[in-house]
């Protein structure tokens, strides 16, 4: 019986051995727990192997599950580990972000838009109301295309009550303005020598039609003394600064208390805070002068001390009018030689019935603007010369054409030449074009 009773206590603690080995293992896993009953006090030796060998199948098992177990949860933290890494490699890979790209804007100008009787009288239609828009037909692409299209208008706009008329005291329909904007022109210069022929009323008139068209630029007149002297255009991220003056109002003068409706270049230390206002306030800054001599080639000692004064205030681009013919184009610099200034003298006449070749040929002036070091500057200019066609029909008609597209017959057919035969002709008008523009008539071949 004794030595029955050491093997059950013998079995007993080997099982206790074996039963701890197996917690251990599993962590107290409840399945593991089930499957054992408790262990009786009598085992037969039989029955200990058969139980020890069980017991030992029973621990491989369990310590098989556990490394399992173990196995996939290394291959989990290794999947997730991947994942992470993998993300973070992502992060690496994101593109840095571009630079932004360089801003530009291209500027075309034309010169006198001079609306005399017979240019009134070729767009009277049959009904009594008025077109001009055959006036831009030879331009009008170029003008649509630019980023900003200026144009000199010449003649103040009147309403019909005022009465329309030609030279010496002009007064132009609405229609003119309707035409000019839906050719495509964006800033208006009105301050001209004619700007006061309708009188304060005139002037009225044209501030007053413009105010329908928002996305148009009127320089040169004001409606209220607090106005600025200044207009602001922005395209494609780049603000100018436009500044229109006139030499005088042919000898009219403007009423009392009324002075401030038109600028007037005769004041060095007004113009020279307008500029320095207008530095503030925009990236390039434009000056349009309505000055120097009529039916004069060449710039006048006065256009000449002007450019000067504009330069040396760190101006950045002059486009003149108002001698009816073209001038010389050239790159000026202040004294200093910190600022360098692009000048045109005159642009001609963009459209006129004057009775000469010289005052029939104009100029567009086309200026690319770059941003250069943070700076807006002159990429490239040039100057394309202009002819302004006019021809009988059933009345006179008047269309203005690049030269480069003027032909020899349409120059045959030009209604100057019915008064005096070979006034004008294609060869006349290039060799004119090169006498003026010299280099620059080169640039723009």
């Amino acid at each position: 019986m004794m030595k029955n009773s050491l093997r059950v206590k013998i079995a007993m603690i080997l099982i206790a051995s074996v039963f701890i080995v197996i917690v251990s293992n599993q962590s107290m896993d409840q399945d593991i727990l089930e499957q054992k009953n408790p262990v009786t006090t009598i085992v037969h030796d039989n029955e200990l192997e058969t139980m020890g060998r069980n017991l030992v199948v029973e621990k491989e098992q369990t310590t098989n599950r556990s490394n399992s177990t173990l196995i996939s949860t290394k291959q989990t933290i290794a999947k997730e580990t991947v994942v992470l890494s993998k993300d973070e490699k992502d992060k690496k890979e994101i593109p840095k972000p571009q630079p932004a790209k360089k801003r530009e804007l291209s500027i075309i100008a034309v010169g006198d838009n001079l609306i005399h009787t017979q240019i009134v009288k070729s767009g009277l239609q049959k009904d009594g109301s008025y077109n001009f828009s055959h006036l831009f037909d030879g331009i009008r692409d170029t003008v649509e295309e630019a980023d900003v299209a200026i144009i000199n208008q010449e003649t103040i706009l009147c309403d019909k009550k005022l009465g329309y008329s030609g030279y010496p005291l002009f007064g132009s329909p609405y229609a003119i303005g309707e035409a000019v904007y839906e050719a495509g022109f964006d800033v208006i210069l009105h301050a001209t020598n004619h700007t006061l022929d309708r009188g304060v009323a005139g002037i009225e008139d044209t501030i007053d039609f413009w105010k329908k068209y928002d996305d148009v630029v009127v320089a040169g007149l004001k409606e209220k003394k607090e106005d600025s002297r200044i207009v602001y255009i922005e395209r494609n991220g780049i603000k100018l600064a436009i500044l229109n003056y006139t030499y005088g109002l042919n000898g009219l003068r403007l009423p009392k208390g009324k002075e401030y409706m038109v600028n007037l270049l005769d004041n060095r230390k007004l113009v020279e805070k307008d500029i320095k206002l207008a530095k503030k306030m925009s990236d390039f800054v434009i000056v349009c002068p309505h000055w120097g001599t009529e039916y004069v080639y060449e710039p006048t000692t006065q256009q000449k001390e002007w450019t000067q004064f504009f330069v040396e205030q760190g101006v950045d681009l002059v486009l003149g009018t108002h001698p009816h013919v073209l001038e010389p184009v050239e790159w000026v610099k202040s004294e200093n030689g910190e600022n360098e200034m692009l000048v045109y003298y005159s642009l001609g006449n963009f459209v006129s019935n004057q009775d000469a070749m010289s005052r029939m040929l104009g100029g567009m002036a086309q200026i690319q603007l770059i941003e250069k070091d943070g700076e807006i500057v002159i990429d490239k200019a040039t100057i394309e010369p202009l002819i302004t066609h006019t021809y009988l029909d059933s009345k006179q008609q008047f269309t203005t054409y690049f030269l480069e597209d003027y032909t020899m017959k349409l120059a045959s057919n030009h209604y100057l030449n019915r008064k005096h035969k070979n006034t004008i002709t294609l060869s006349r008008l290039q060799s004119l074009s090169k006498e003026i523009l010299d280099e620059w008539y080169n640039i723009a071949g």
